[in-house]
């Protein structure tokens, strides 16, 4: 049987999505470097803004990407 041993784990996020793109091509690169496999959880949120003017309040959303990048090696167990 072959298991999954997880041992590094990276959290990204950003509002610009190329800017989160570059970092998680970073982090999948510098684990494949180390021997590792990756496996990517990924997440896009709306989070509300309120901006208070003088006269006003506006509430606007920005969207946040993010990502859980877990880096692993596999390993033979032994069946039972």
């Amino acid at each position: 049987m072959v298991k999954k041993r997880y041992v590094e784990h990276t959290i990204i996020s950003s509002e610009k999505k190329d800017d989160f793109g570059r970092q998680l091509a970073g982090v999948i690169v510098d684990y494949q470097n180390k021997g590792l496999e990756c496996e990517i959880q990924y997440s896009l949120a709306g989070v509300p803004l309120r901006e208070v003017g003088e006269w006003e309040v506006t509430v606007t959303s920005a969207l946040i990407y993010s990502a859980l990048v877990l880096g692993y090696r596999t390993e033979q167990g032994v069946s039972s």
